[in-house]
């Protein structure tokens, strides 16, 4: 009698140290039933995101190793994902040139041959016609500063020269420089409690004239201000 009290008690503490495990009813699943058609998109995105964080070390890594250089390294060529995927900009930064939706592609565009041309004697067409290459210098124009009136290339069906748009280029670039160094003055002057010179002009008209018997000098200063001390005069 000891002995079966002991086997069930022996039992039943088993039973609580090991519960059974409940075994879900349904078909077993195989190789064959089980759906894989978007393991390949989840593949890469997965793999999408890997690139994507290897990008960010690498323009930090790149960040730091230029540091305050003029003189700069670029990672670019290391990079895993294309600038065009990596972009979150708005379908109005995107560059059109060369692509399908560009408003200068021909409507029938003609690839030319690995050798060079297309035709035969004297209808014989290469990629430095004259035609082409106004065409391709009109669509560079594009990527002029924003401030520089480029005009209507496309309506009036404007073809640039080599010429005129390497002049064109280098006073685009020569107006942006020129605009950049008048900025930094403006900045430079209101720092250095400066005036601008028709201020100075006007100034030197009032005592002049006798309306200022004399400007002493500068007597405070603003965020994008200075103000001047003056005796009046008659």
């Amino acid at each position: 009698m000891s002995e079966q009290l002991a086997k069930e008690l022996q039992l039943e503490e088993e039973a609580a140290a090991f519960p059974e495990v409940a075994v879900a009813e349904g078909p077993f699943i195989t190789g064959e039933n089980i759906d894989t058609s978007s393991d390949l998109m989840l593949a890469q995105m997965l793999q999408m995101e890997f690139d994507r964080e290897y990008d960010a070390q690498l323009r930090r890594e790149e960040k730091r190793f230029n540091g305050d250089s003029k003189v700069s390294i670029s990672f670019e060529n290391y990079r895993k994902v294309h600038p065009y995927e990596d972009s979150d900009s708005s379908e109005d930064e995107v560059d059109w040139q060369d692509t399908r939706d560009d408003p200068y592609r021909p409507a029938k565009p003609v690839p030319t041959p690995k050798k060079g041309f297309i035709g035969k004697g004297k209808d014989i067409t290469t990629k430095h016609d004259e035609v082409v290459c106004g065409r391709k210098n009109t669509a560079r124009m594009e990527n002029f500063a924003p401030g520089f009136q480029v005009g209507d290339g496309i309506g009036m069906d404007l073809k640039l020269s080599n010429h005129v748009f390497n002049a064109l280029k280098q006073h685009a670039y020569s107006e942006e420089r020129r605009s950049a160094r008048l900025h930094e003055k403006k900045e430079h002057s209101t720092a250095e409690k400066a005036v601008d010179p028709k201020t100075r002009l006007l100034m030197y008209k009032m005592v002049n004239s006798g309306m200022l018997e004399t400007i002493t000098g500068c007597i405070s200063t603003g965020k994008e201000s200075v103000v001047f001390h003056a005796y009046g005069g008659r």
